[in-house]
């Protein structure tokens, strides 16, 4: 059940959502996890004020004091300040979960292309609770007209044991969602 809202303008002779809103809540028959007769209520928001900004809000949370039932708020805020600079800042914040324990994620990326074919970024993840730095990631892309081939180091601290790899990355241009089944990320893909 829910309700879905979209505010668009006209920018450039096309329709521009400027502000979306989506709000829903599931109803379970038969709950496979927590044995719940509702989930949480959910809440996606992404606001566009210019076309070099958006920022986002997914959010859970409970309405009831079910078992399972727990709080999760994922912000975003991106900017493309040129057109060969982008960065973007999150924060995700869960607590009261069944498995996991309560976190306050604070991530930062950047992207900066250097020419027609190059280009380099950054993405480091930081635990506020207990002031960790857990993922650092560096990476060099390259243009290859139809694909781009990204290599980078990662860093990752497991409190007290770090892990360090090579990433190798290919990606179709046209189909930059499809993945081949081989990853040597440690990391299992990225965020």
């Amino acid at each position: 059940f829910g309700i879905s809202t979209r505010l668009q303008t006209r920018r450039n002779q096309t329709t521009y959502n400027w502000l979306s809103a989506n709000t829903y809540i599931d109803a379970f028959i038969d709950d496979p996890e927590y044995d719940r007769d509702f989930s949480n209520l959910y809440q996606d928001i992404e606001w566009r004020p210019l076309p070099w900004a958006k920022f986002s809000v997914g959010a859970q949370v409970p309405i009831s004091d079910e078992f399972g039932n727990f709080s999760e708020i994922n912000t975003r805020a991106t900017f493309m300040p040129t057109d060969s600079l982008e960065f973007s800042i999150g924060h995700r914040m869960l607590s009261d979960h069944p498995v996991f324990q309560d976190s306050s994620l604070v991530d930062f990326g950047a992207y900066a292309r250097l020419g027609e074919t190059w280009g380099v970024s950054v993405y480091e993840r930081y635990e506020m609770d207990d002031n960790t730095l857990e993922t650092q990631q560096y990476s060099i892309h390259r243009d290859l007209t139809s694909w781009v081939a990204s290599l980078g180091a990662i860093i990752r601290d497991h409190r007290g044991e770090d892990e360090w790899g090579v990433l190798l990355s290919l990606t179709l241009k046209d189909f930059p969602g499809v993945r081949v089944p081989v990853d040597f990320d440690p990391q299992g893909g990225r965020q």
